[in-house]
């Protein structure tokens, strides 16, 4: 069976125009956006990508961070769960292409370009998980 390139072309086209992207491993083919945490579970697999991610966002002075959700936020700033718990595993930093305030303490959808930041980078300081999202555009779920 062979695709014409006019099919192809559309295909293409609806694609990007939903921002969709080609469904990543482990993940349902009906999938267009993922979580902070299978991000962070697929990130070097998914590094230099651009892709979709829903989640809780904030903004504080040194960091925009995406949260699985808002209960994962307010774990972590209330450090509810005890002092054992890795509280930024559910945590990826953000760093959007325009201001972001707009945006806080809400769901989310960041599309972005997936980054490991590793410790000679002086961002690891500031982030709240090495996997973050660079040139991201926010937006409202």
């Amino acid at each position: 069976m062979t695709i014409s390139l006019k099919t192809a072309l559309v295909s293409a086209v609806v694609g990007l125009a939903s921002c969709a992207h080609p469904p990543m491993p482990g993940l349902d083919q009906t999938t267009t956006s993922i979580t902070p945490v299978q991000l962070i579970s697929q990130s070097r697999t998914l590094q230099g990508q651009r892709v979709v991610v829903r989640g809780y966002f904030t903004s504080a002075t040194d960091t925009r961070a995406l949260w699985e959700s808002e209960t994962a936020a307010l774990d972590a700033r209330q450090q509810r769960l005890g002092s054992n718990v890795d509280y930024w595993a559910k945590c990826i930093t953000v760093y959007p292409e325009m201001a972001s305030t707009r945006f806080n303490r809400r769901l989310v959808v960041v599309t972005g370009t997936v980054a490991v930041i590793e410790k000679e980078d002086a961002r690891s300081l500031w982030t709240c998980n090495p996997v973050a999202l660079e040139d991201a555009v926010i937006g409202a779920e």
